[in-house]
């Protein structure tokens, strides 16, 4: 399993909740995974994983997900997340993807029809939509939400950051809240920081579960692989 290190600001001199789950299996600890009428299986290649397949149908979803909402964001309690993932588009761009810490159900963390995150719920994830080639971040509280899409304009490596097909890509999202209120919130792949959010306002923001998702966005099947995710936090 590939070691992922959590941010020194996290770790210095605290007590955390650290939970690094290597998907070895159907039946990996504290998490749920679901693939209505499609099917989930143990990645038969090197270190493991979940593979993932959507029905064949427009709009099926195939996830995992903590099986609890564990992680509830507070002054000086900073959260990471990570997870390495790889998908493999059946049709030119039509898969949606979610990734990251999500406080509603996982199957409807994706509308239907390339619509994207919900427009009310708590939560920071990357994102992809169907008809899209880039990713998007987003950090919700409620109906308050940033919503980025990670173009050359946008993104803070000055280049178009993208869903890759049938490579991997590590995903992490990192929120340090400093205070009560504010909260910053970094997103990279691959080691590098693409977005980073500043004071953004958590106030009133609810527990949240780390998930993945793939949904259909045609009548073909989807497919997501999944090595491992990590969350921790400090208590």
């Amino acid at each position: 399993m590939k070691t992922v290190d959590v941010p020194s600001t996290v770790l210095l001199q605290r007590r955390q909740l650290i939970t690094s789950t290597p998907f070895l299996g159907t039946t990996a600890s504290g998490f749920t995974f679901t693939a209505a009428s499609g099917t989930i299986a143990a990645l038969a290649e090197a270190g493991g994983g979940m593979s993932l397949l959507t029905q064949a149908a427009d709009n099926a979803v195939a996830s995992w997900t903590t099986q609890a909402a564990c992680l509830v964001l507070a002054a000086e309690k900073p959260i990471h997340y990570a997870t390495l993932i790889r998908t493999a588009e059946v049709g030119a761009n039509v898969s949606n993807l979610l990734f990251g810490l999500h406080s509603g159900a996982v199957a409807s963390a994706l509308g239907n029809d390339g619509a994207g995150p919900p427009a009310s719920y708590s939560g920071f994830s990357f994102f992809k939509v169907d008809g899209g080639t880039h990713w998007n971040i987003e950090a919700s509280v409620a109906g308050a939400q940033t919503t980025v899409q990670l173009t050359a304009d946008n993104s803070f490596t000055g280049a178009a950051v993208l869903s890759l097909q049938t490579v991997d890509q590590f995903l992490e999202i990192d929120v340090y809240p400093k205070t009560a209120v504010l909260c910053d919130v970094t997103f990279k792949i691959n080691g590098i920081l693409v977005y980073k959010l500043t004071d953004f306002v958590y106030t009133s923001i609810a527990a949240m579960a780390a998930v993945g998702a793939v949904k259909a966005g045609s009548a073909d099947a989807e497919t997501l692989k999944t090595r491992f995710c990590t969350i921790g936090q400090v208590r």
